[in-house]
């Protein structure tokens, strides 16, 4: 039985692999890759040539890496009063999105255990982005599942020639889509 996991944590067991720091972020895609939890299982005897391939192997196996997070990404379009603003901080806080969280062994297959007791719901990122007329685009990894898309709150700080203003959105998500 063999599982695969990215990206490493040299304090990984074969029961409880440790997930990134989400509190960290930057909000660009380099962070993304570095935050991004994938992992894979695979059962195989040892066959003829002793490899283990985490690949498909047909339309209906597959043992490719999967996310187990989910990717927000927030474009900001440079146009309107935006054109000439200048984006101070940006925050999204929703319940245990950003939470220590880990990949444990349960009963043979593997889940994430939320580490409720260090509760992180806010993750706030520090600009001071001249939008200049052109789209800023800015890229998160939350925990899946952890909170519904109604509870969840995106802040904006900018500031124009006119002054500062804060724009806040309670509530993301759609009819069909109802949590991360």
């Amino acid at each position: 039985s063999f599982i695969a996991f990215y990206p490493y944590d040299s304090k990984a067991t074969s029961e409880r692999i440790p997930m990134p720091d989400l509190s960290e972020q930057q909000g660009t895609m380099e962070s993304v890759a570095e935050k991004d939890f994938l992992v894979t299982q695979k059962m195989q005897t040892y066959g003829t040539n002793g490899v283990v391939e985490f690949k498909p192997v047909n339309e209906s196996v597959d043992y490719s890496f999967k996310h187990v997070s989910s990717l927000v990404v927030v474009t900001l379009k440079g146009e309107g009063e935006l054109a000439s603003a200048t984006i101070n901080k940006i925050s999204i806080n929703g319940t245990n999105l950003f939470t220590s969280s880990d990949y444990v062994k349960n009963n043979g297959s593997f889940k994430v255990d939320i580490d409720e007791t260090q509760q992180t719901d806010l993750l706030e990122l520090s600009l001071s982005h001249q939008m200049d007329a052109k789209d800023k685009t800015l890229y998160f990894i939350v925990n899946s599942g952890t909170v519904s898309l109604s509870a969840v709150t995106l802040s904006i700080s900018y500031t124009t020639a006119q002054g500062g203003y804060i724009a806040k959105l309670n509530g993301l998500g759609t009819t069909e889509l109802k949590t991360f």
